[in-house]
């Protein structure tokens, strides 16, 4: 990029003249601050140039010269979105039409916005403007290209993976040139930070290069870094390349004659004076910058500058001869360099695919990680392969190394929503999820059965389907990282009923059908439009023998309408019809020439079909007088509670009422309320909560006009169940609140 900054120059000259005449500014200690980050940008030192701007705005926030180089440097430095907005206030402050130099690098930070028909637009105009023959016009072609590149890359599937290291590794600098150690365990790599050997900053306001270590806890994490080795690490450029022969041999790369290859040994916990690895073949007194050497140790393929008049760099290849020395290295072919450059070099164990950097092909932006595989029957590298996204970005994506095992590769990028500038990251291809987990509505324990479940991803054209099954369980199939529109149904196929859509992004899955979790809570006004069949099955008893009743059943609804009615078999069972919401409260009584009550029993409609169980009657009858005078027989009352609730709902206040009734007309009788729940969470809290539901249905009488003296309440939280917990319905019948009648 630094040729395009030289041919705009006199360009750049001419927009400092448009700005100055549209906003003067007296020559003083601004003028140079603003002349100063200027030129830094122009000279691509541009960590300086902007920290220099940016002084400057603080001061002059909307200065258009200002904000236009700040975006430039920002772009440079990785953070598109800040470059953008910089670039897109300088162009409206200045109010003047948007001059060429100005729409290349309006384009390019539209282009790293993935806005690309804005950026075409720009990079377009910019062209248009240079002759035939102007060097430029080969670089704009180039990222037009690349827009149409990605434009097709994103209509397919990714296929890997990518996630960085952490903040443990990754810093605010550079980090990059990562190696792994032969059992994984060690990752050794390159960073600018401040805890480089060299202190001092670089030309470009960046610390110098030092090499790191870090190493792999029990926990799986990445321990703090530190220097690798004091022999190593200089005042200098230091930088990883590669670690080879059993971890006890690296190539690294030291700042020398513009850039040389350096080897060094391992010796006991320590490592060797690093020496040239060549003198004459490999390092010359242009830029070498990244090697690799093969297994079998007779072939390296390592990138230089030689040769190029642009100090592009390029792939070459050289053997080991008999002599120890490396021969005259060949450049490889077209399949592999272009007229841009080429950098880090990797070749995978068993020989036969060479990976690298490159910003041409088809890269999307900056370098870019391609593959070639080994033709054996041609003896040459074949036709390089983009990586494709998201392992590629329009920012700079290289030194890419296998680990170990093969199944996950390293590499560094200055991708948008790292931690600065170049970081590290872990790439491995994607597989497909198995995501299971359980369907319930809010506020409702148990889970929805006869669901099903729509997942779709319209961008890949992807689908799949699932139904609930027994406690709302369901299990899909479903290809990872990526996001879905989920859809609940009720129904079948004829007859579907859309309850609920919402998104789900489902993870990384690193195996393939790796298990997922997932469980889904629906807001719990779907039931609003949920009417399910139920089938209520039961038996009435007599209490103290245990026999069948004969007679009638009738069931009321929340307001104490009749909705059913049926006659008991011989024994007492009865099954009786039901279509309800759900959520809605009911109450059963029974009633034969023996004996008549109007609450056997009492249940809330759920997401469960069959509702049933042995209704008791004839042990828990008091014999009150009603106010003529006349016996009533009354039952001990219980009042339901929905899962982790203690609000009263309509059929505890129709309970209520009625004893309120009672209590009006029997001065002489008192009620003990006591509170239970289920054993489903902490029992402390579950101890709170019968509390709760005791004291509100307490409090109701109370104000109704029951004296306090008549009220007595008590608690028992999860210690007194009636029921069998590990039902589903037992818990359900134990989230009570009891009535017991006292007599004087």
């Amino acid at each position: 990029m630094q040729r395009l900054f030289t041919a705009i120059k006199a360009g750049i000259g001419i927009l400092i003249i448009i700005y100055l005449s549209g906003c003067p500014l007296q020559v003083n200690a601004q003028t140079k601050l603003l002349k100063k980050g200027k030129n830094l940008v122009q000279n691509a030192h541009f960590v300086k140039g902007v920290s220099v701007l940016e002084q400057f705005l603080k001061a002059n926030p909307e200065h258009p010269e200002a904000l236009y180089y700040a975006g430039i440097g920002h772009l440079k430095l990785g953070d598109s979105k800040r470059s953008l907005s910089y670039i897109e206030k300088s162009l409206q402050k200045n109010k003047s039409e948007v001059r060429p130099e100005q729409a290349f690098w309006y384009g390019l930070a539209l282009k790293n916005n993935y806005q690309y028909n804005k950026a075409k637009e720009q990079l377009r105009k910019f062209r248009s403007t240079l002759d035939a023959k102007d060097a430029r016009q080969a670089e704009v072609e180039q990222h037009l290209k690349q827009i149409d590149y990605v434009e097709e890359y994103l209509k397919k599937k990714p296929g890997y993976y990518v996630e960085g290291l952490g903040k443990t590794i990754n810093t605010e600098y550079a980090e990059h040139s990562p190696l792994i150690s032969s059992n994984g365990s060690i990752l050794i790599y390159t960073s600018r930070n401040p805890k480089s050997k060299g202190k001092e900053a670089g030309d470009n306001g960046e610390h110098y290069e030092d090499i790191f270590v870090s190493e792999i806890n029990k926990n799986d994490d990445w321990t703090s870094p530190k220097s690798l080795s004091a022999s190593l690490n200089t005042s200098k450029h230091e930088a990883s390349v590669q670690l080879f022969d059993n971890d006890h041999k690296m190539l690294i790369y030291k700042y020398v004659r513009g850039g040389d290859i350096y080897i060094t040994e391992k010796e006991s916990d320590s490592w060797s004076e690093p020496k040239p690895l060549d003198k004459k073949n490999i390092n010359t007194k242009y830029y070498e910058s990244h090697g690799y050497i093969t297994p079998d140790g007779k072939t390296i393929y390592f990138t230089s500058a030689r040769g190029s008049k642009d100090k592009d760099l390029d792939i070459y290849q050289s053997a080991l001869a008999e002599n120890g020395k490396w021969s005259k290295p060949v450049k490889l072919g077209a399949e592999i360099n272009t007229e841009f450059d080429e950098d880090a070099p990797f070749v995978s164990p068993d020989g036969k695919t060479l990976y690298f950097s490159s910003k041409g092909h088809e890269s999307i932006g900056g370098y870019d990680v391609f593959k070639s595989t080994w033709d054996e029957q041609a003896q040459k590298w074949g036709k390089a392969e983009h990586i494709s996204m998201p392992v590629n970005t329009p920012y700079d994506d290289m030194y890419f190394v296998l680990d170990p095992s093969n199944n996950r590769g390293y590499y560094s990028s200055d991708r948008e929503g790292g931690e600065g500038d170049l970081d590290i990251y872990e790439v491995g291809k994607l597989y497909t999820a198995n995501l299971e987990g359980m369907v319930r509505v809010e506020g409702m324990e148990e889970g929805f059965e006869t669901l099903s479940l729509q997942f779709e991803n319209p961008q890949y054209a992807l689908k799949s389907t699932a139904n609930t099954r027994e406690k709302g369980n369901y299990s899909t199939t479903l290809d990872s990282n990526l996001p879905y529109e989920v859809k609940f149904f009720l129904g079948g196929d004829d007859e579907k009923q859309l309850l609920h859509t919402e998104e789900v992004q489902v993870p990384v899955a690193k195996e393939k059908d790796q298990k997922v979790l997932k469980n889904f809570i629906l807001p719990g006004d779907v039931l609003e439009k949920v009417t399910l069949d139920y089938n209520i099955e039961g038996k009435i008893v007599d209490a103290e023998t245990g026999e069948g009743q004969k007679g009638k059943v009738t069931l009321f609804d929340e307001e104490g309408n009749p909705v059913e009615e049926v006659e008991t078999q011989e024994d007492g069972s009865f099954t009786m019809p039901l279509t309800s919401k759900v959520g809605k409260n009911y109450s059963l009584g029974f009633e034969n020439p023996e004996r008549q009550t109007d609450r056997v029993g009492t249940f809330q409609t759920s997401l469960a079909k069959n509702i049933g169980g042995e209704y008791p009657v004839g042990d828990n009858l008091l014999v009150v007088r009603g106010p003529d005078g006349e016996e009533v027989e009354l039952t001990q009352e219980r009042i339901y509670f929905g899962f982790d609730r203690s609000r009263l709902d309509q059929a505890a206040l129709n309970v209520l009422d009625q004893l309120y009734t009672v209590l009006k007309n029997n001065e002489w009788l008192k009620v003990e309320i006591v509170g239970h729940t289920d054993n489903t969470g902490n029992a402390e809290y579950n101890k709170w909560l019968s509390k709760k539901r005791a004291s509100q249905a307490g409090e109701y009488l109370k104000k109704k006009g029951i004296a306090e003296d008549r009220i007595k309440t008590a608690y028992m939280g999860e210690e007194n169940p009636v029921f069998d917990n590990n039902t589903r319905e037992g818990r359900m019948k134990n989230r009570r609140v009891e009535v017991n009648y006292q007599k004087p």
